[in-house]
């Protein structure tokens, strides 16, 4: 991963974590809510894939792909 601008908690109590990257990127990351600093290397934490919005960017300087929000009903949507 490179130029990663935001990262945001899954509002439904799971464990999910969505990080966006600058070109357009969206992963899914798990595992990162029991890891801690000590066993961080040792951990279960696992990104994938799930978005690619980078033909869709400009991600030139200081544009590009900034933050990602969920819908007000991801609950009831998932």
């Amino acid at each position: 991963m490179s130029s990663p601008t935001d990262l945001d908690v899954a509002p439904d109590g799971s464990d999910l974590l969505l990080l966006c990257e600058q070109g357009g990127s969206v992963y899914a990351v798990t595992g990162a809510a029991s890891a801690t600093v000590e066993s961080s290397s040792s951990s279960s934490i696992a990104h994938y894939e799930i978005g690619d919005l980078s033909r869709l960017m400009c991600h030139n300087g200081s544009r590009g792909l900034v933050g990602i929000a969920f819908h007000p009903d991801f609950n009831a949507q998932t």
